[in-house]
């Protein structure tokens, strides 16, 4: 038995001293490979790779580690993904069957690149496609990313930002279920400037060229045009190659610039863009806006949302109530709306406006308005200019309207009318 024993013990340290040598030998003569891992990456992800600096292979865990990595754009010219250092985990089993398949990423000092073109592509669509037979697959569980800049430059849009100082979370709970991830950063924006976070789940057939984000979650925390804002928004994403879908969401904002307050609950059944171009059937807000001893109610629905040239357009109808001094006000505004985006500038023409004013607790109207015209709202300038005309009290009424800074506001009124009995 002593003998058995020895010989077994024996040939376990013989074994041993083998595979810790063969792993050695590999660890120091690993660079030789360099040209072989940067063409299995290349053709996993169908992009030039480029191994610019150190590469180690690990046994605990198993995997490869490399510094100054380089992913090319898909024409093979310019820089899509840069990556200071980068740990890439690996299933032991089946890299001995001479499969490799990446179960984990580690990195840090990552810089990505995404743009958006004015037909609404991205340059992400090549990575949604099934790749050829590659012994590289990927069957991602863990995923730790630090330090992290997104430069986004969307053509469509005709804007630059980026998202920096980022980290990248991402594990699944069971092997077969859904990669959760979160996402948080700074973001410089030409419109606004402060912290995103971004969570949710994520899958990706690439057979179907198919990127599914459900359940995603965005929360914003900064500064637009001088106005503290937040924003929450909830809902189900899916791209497709040029069309992507928002369904079920959910919109929670709230902005307050100066005295003034605005707060405003929303929902957006169902949104689509078409090669960079929205088409919604509803949007619905409900809200209230707030200054110092005056608060007042408002409603806005905007129905046949579409792309228009520099913008958005909408059928729309805005309520606003308020109530002060046992008075209180109603306010209806009908008509198309357009929205220039890029400008943060809303132009509403031939809208037709419906105001009653009554006693608090009276049917009576005290007073009624119906007027036609033209307004504009223009977000940047904080300004509101308006030319109105129609009755007031079934009296004719000219009515121009102009208001500048919504923090301090000044206000212009000039007003043509037959008879004002209030």
């Amino acid at each position: 038995m002593p003998n058995i024993r020895s010989r077994k013990s024996l040939y376990l340290a013989a074994a041993s001293t083998l595979i810790l040598g063969a792993g050695w030998a590999l660890l120091r003569d690993v660079d030789r490979y360099r040209p072989q891992f940067a063409a299995e990456l290349s053709q996993s992800l169908q992009r030039q790779v480029e191994l610019r600096g150190s590469l180690r292979l690990s046994l605990f865990p198993f995997g490869l580690r490399a510094e100054n990595v380089l992913v090319r754009e898909a024409d093979g010219r310019g820089e899509f993904l840069n990556l200071r250092q980068i740990q890439i985990g690996v299933g032991p089993w089946a890299a001995v069957r001479g499969h490799w398949q990446v179960t984990r990423i580690s990195a840090d000092g990552v810089r990505l690149q995404l743009r958006r073109d004015t037909d609404g592509a991205l340059n992400i669509d090549d990575l949604l496609q099934a790749p050829p037979t590659a012994r590289l697959g990927w069957a991602l569980q863990d995923v730790d990313i630090d330090d992290v800049t997104l430069l986004v430059d969307d053509l469509a849009a005709k804007q630059q930002w980026h998202v920096g100082r980022a980290s990248l979370e991402g594990h699944r709970e069971q092997a077969d279920g859904p990669l959760l991830w979160s996402l948080g950063g700074e973001v410089e924006h030409p419109h606004a400037t402060g912290t995103l976070k971004l969570k949710g789940d994520i899958h990706v057939d690439r057979r179907q060229h198919l990127l599914q984000l459900p359940n995603l979650q965005l929360a914003w925390l900064g500064q637009a045009e001088g106005a503290r804002t937040v924003l929450e928004l909830n809902g189900d994403v899916e791209y497709r190659r040029r069309f992507a879908t928002l369904q079920h969401a959910r919109i929670r904002f709230d902005a307050k610039r100066g005295p003034t307050r605005l707060q405003v609950n929303g929902e957006l059944p169902y949104a689509a863009w078409r090669e960079a171009r929205l088409q919604a059937p509803q949007l619905v807000l409900r809200g209230s806006l707030a200054r110092p001893l005056h608060t007042g109610t408002l409603q806005i629905d905007w129905r046949n949302l579409s792309a228009a040239e520099h913008g958005l357009q909408a059928d729309s109808v805005i309520r606003f109530g308020a109530t002060q001094d046992n008075r209180e006000l109603q306010l209806q505004l009908r008509g198309p709306l357009l929205w220039r985006t890029s400008e943060q500038r809303f132009q509403l023409a031939h809208n037709r406006l419906e105001g009653v004013l009554r006693q608090v607790g009276q049917p009576q109207p005290s007073a009624q308005l119906l007027l036609q015209g033209d307004a504009a709202l223009d977000w940047a300038a904080q300004s509101i200019d308006a030319h109105l005309a129609g009755l007031l009290d079934r009296g004719p009424l000219r009515l121009d309207f102009s208001l500048q800074d919504f923090g301090a506001p000044r206000l212009k009124l000039d007003a043509d009318l037959a008879r004002l009995d209030l």
